[in-house]
């Protein structure tokens, strides 16, 4: 009765490829702001007015930074709908890195609806976390 989907080696290289650039780019996106982090400091205490007048502009900003978040709930929804609609985990036609047992019928849809409704959950988070952390600093200027 267990059904195993056997692993593809181009789709294990890909992946590795995909998290090492992802390693790559953050590290250097890291590095890159530690190194500007006093200029920028410097540059929001001289303009803590002007970003408050301006409320769009840090909202965009942070909501920028939550872009490939948002874009994985996307993702995972969307798998989670193929999911659905073949009621096969993984779904026909998908590579996988490792052997993987397969799901089928009431597994499957379980397992399909579980993350759909996870990455409705972090959706949410990712649209409410802005808002929060810019009504902090509203209150901490406010206070001051």
């Amino acid at each position: 009765m267990n059904e195993f989907q056997e692993p593809d080696a181009a789709a294990r290289q890909k992946a590795m490829l995909i998290f090492l650039l992802a390693a790559v780019v953050g590290s250097g996106l890291v590095w890159l702001l530690q190194s500007r982090q006093d200029s920028m400091a410097e540059w929001l205490a001289d303009n803590v007015d002007w970003l408050l007048e301006n409320r769009w502009i840090p909202l965009s900003f942070m909501y920028a930074l939550m872009l490939p978040a948002i874009g994985g709930c996307a993702y995972i929804y969307h798998f989670g709908s193929r999911v659905l609609h073949t009621q096969r985990f993984p779904p026909n036609g998908m590579a996988v890195t490792r052997r993987t047992r397969i799901l089928s019928g009431q597994q499957a849809v379980r397992r399909a609806r579980v993350l759909q409704v996870l990455s409705v959950l972090l959706l949410l988070t990712c649209l409410a976390f802005p808002l929060v952390i810019y009504a902090v600093l509203v209150s901490v200027t406010a206070a001051a």
